[in-house]
């Protein structure tokens, strides 16, 4: 990662809030661990699917959110982002299962998309820590993703990115 995204991503984490139901008013930086000095480095990986992702090894009656949560901290990841395509069912269940960790969980969405006769873009469709599922689901509806597409890495969404 360059000095300047660095810097840039270190000002972003500053600046946003956490949880802006919670008494005490938090950063985001402060769920980070610190480090001292100019050059801090965060250890991130945004796209992190979850059981949503058709594929995925389906545990029954384990609940693999808290699990997702524990192997990113045993990882010494900083930051995730849950990225599954096209689905949300399961990112409510991984901020719940992080909010008591030092692991920042971004909500997110794979979109597969056709650009200029390309059929194999894919967007990491990233959303700020406080959106939850509710802001997924809204893009989601905007890009006229049917229900039958959750999860689906096939599917490719039908509308011009002009």
């Amino acid at each position: 990662m360059s000095k300047q995204v660095k810097q840039k991503l270190s000002q972003r984490i500053e600046k946003e809030v956490i949880n802006e139901t919670s008494s005490e008013t938090r950063t985001l930086s402060a769920k980070v661990e610190k480090t001292r000095g100019r050059n801090k480095s965060y250890l991130i990986d945004l796209r992190i699917h979850s059981p949503s992702s058709l594929g995925y090894l389906n545990l029954d009656g384990i609940d693999t959110a808290p699990a997702l949560v524990r192997l990113a901290k045993v990882k010494g990841l900083d930051v995730i982002a849950v990225t599954d395509y096209y689905a949300v069912d399961y990112l409510e269940r991984v901020l719940e299962a992080g909010q008591n960790s030092s692991v920042v969980i971004l909500p997110g969405v794979v979109v597969r998309c056709q650009v200029e006769g390309c059929d194999d873009v894919v967007l990491s469709c990233l959303f700020p820590e406080s959106a939850g599922s509710q802001s997924v689901r809204a893009l989601l509806r905007a890009l006229k993703v049917p229900a039958h597409a959750r999860g689906r890495h096939d599917y490719i969404v039908d509308l011009a990115f002009e």
